[in-house]
């Protein structure tokens, strides 16, 4: 009878570390699906896929969103009321290495011009002497205007129109409206006078 009570025991103990294992093999699979649809997101954002992969933005980007608040709830029931296993702690490590990941890695025109810095500076320097932007496989078309105060500005279109490489006289990209102010945002200032913004969608 003692016996049959041990072994029974042990059979529930058995079945529940064999649960266990089952959802924390899930999870891991939930979390290299939400990194996937991070890199598509990620990727359309910094410029690095073109329009032509809008679509698949447009999915994956509400897809990650939910992924990521119910993983994140998984994942703490998960440590606070089981043990914490190898597959449970891999999935935290990959969340954070993604979200440090995706603050640090650069946008395609950021990367541009730190590879080709001087090519862009001397496109500048002959627009300020009054010539046109030398033509360049770079970027796909220049324009030329000035900000609020009548300071220069140059913005490059690497590829994607609403986040160009913009030049800023003043370096002041609030006085720049629509591309990097009052609408659109700077993302990345590369250095002085050079920034990336995320021009206004209207």
């Amino acid at each position: 009878m003692v016996d049959s009570y041990v072994n029974t025991n042990e059979q529930v103990s058995i079945d529940k570390d064999a649960a266990f294992a089952r959802r924390d093999s899930r999870l891991l699979k939930v979390t290299a699906l939400w990194v996937f649809l991070g890199a598509i997101c990620g990727a359309r954002l910094g410029d690095w896929l073109s329009s032509d992969f809008d679509c698949a933005f447009y999915l994956a980007a509400p897809a990650w969103a939910i992924l990521f608040v119910a993983l994140g709830i998984a994942l703490i029931r998960r440590s606070i009321r089981g043990r914490m296993s190898h597959r449970v702690a891999l999935c935290w490590l990959i969340l954070f290495l993604s979200l440090f990941a995706s603050k640090i890695l650069p946008s395609n025109p950021a990367w541009l011009f730190r590879q080709h810095r001087e090519e862009f500076i001397a496109a500048v320097e002959q627009i300020k002497a009054g010539a046109p932007a030398p033509e360049s496989q770079l970027y796909r078309s220049t324009w030329e205007y000035t900000d609020w105060f009548g300071d220069m500005v140059v913005e490059f279109r690497t590829g994607d129109f609403y986040l160009p490489l913009v030049y800023i006289a003043s370096n002041k990209p609030e006085w720049v409206y629509d591309t990097c102010a009052n609408g659109g945002f700077p993302v990345e200032k590369l250095e002085t006078c050079w920034y990336v913004c995320k021009r206004d969608w209207n």
